[in-house]
């Protein structure tokens, strides 16, 4: 891809904008493209995907420091604590997706230098219904 912005939507949403993707969880990672580089996501829901196992989205794009934006979005059934992961670093501190309808976005730096970002998402809950969900991400280019 040799966009400066790029942007996905996760699960079944759908867009007509140019510049912005539809990420089904079917989706899986190609050389030279991007996908789902696991089994999870497994499910869907109005907003986003979602699971209880582990999910890594692979994306590759040139090498070069990069704006990452992620949005989050409930199910509406329970809070999510969640960790995410790009190129084998942590992205800043753990954090709650409220109950709530309300998205919350992250944005973190991150620099690229193989040609591919690898990024993970990890739930910090456990037991019964104990899942992440994840509703988009946004790449923007910012620097050699």
């Amino acid at each position: 891809m040799t966009v400066e912005i790029v942007e996905f939507v996760m699960g079944d949403q759908r867009t007509s904008q140019s510049s912005v993707y539809s990420l089904p969880i079917d989706l899986r990672y190609r050389p030279g493209r991007y996908g789902w580089d696991t089994d999870s996501p497994k499910y869907t829901f109005d907003g986003g995907v979602q699971d209880a196992e582990d999910a890594s989205f692979v994306i590759d794009l040139p090498n070069g420091k990069y704006q990452l934006g992620c949005k989050f979005q409930s199910d509406g059934i329970r809070a999510h604590r969640i960790s995410l992961y790009g190129n084998d670093q942590r992205l800043g501190l753990p954090f709650t997706v409220p109950v709530t309808t309300t998205v919350v976005e992250k944005v973190w730096p991150i620099e690229m230098a193989n040609g591919r970002l690898t990024l993970v998402i990890h739930f910090l809950d456990r037991g019964e219904n104990a899942y992440w969900v994840w509703s988009g991400l946004t790449l923007k280019r910012i620097g050699e």
